[in-house]
C-alpha cells in the first residue's frame, strides 16, 4: 500500500490514503449538527463529497512529489 509522509503534532509520520482521506473527513464531522433541513443536509453531503475528492486529489500530488523526489537523490 502506497503512502506519503505528513506532518502531525509529533513529526513526520507515514500515511497511506484511507488514512490520509479520513484525517480530512474528522475536520467536517460536526457539518451535520448545522442542518436542519434536507436542503442543508443535501448540502453538507455535498461538502463531504467534494472534501473527500480533495482530499484523494491531494494524496495522489503528494506522492507523486515524493516519487518524484525520491528519484532525483
Amino acid at each position: 500500500m502506497q503512502t506519503i509522509t505528513v506532518q502531525n503534532w509529533n513529526g513526520d509520520i507515514e500515511v497511506n490514503r484511507d488514512e490520509f482521506v479520513q484525517r480530512w473527513m474528522d475536520q467536517v464531522t460536526g457539518v451535520w449538527t448545522l442542518c436542519y433541513t434536507t436542503e442543508d443536509h443535501e448540502k453538507a453531503q455535498r461538502i463531504r463529497d467534494d472534501l473527500k475528492s480533495l482530499a484523494n486529489n491531494a494524496f495522489d500530488l503528494l506522492l507523486e512529489e515524493e516519487e518524484r523526489e525520491g528519484s532525483e537523490s
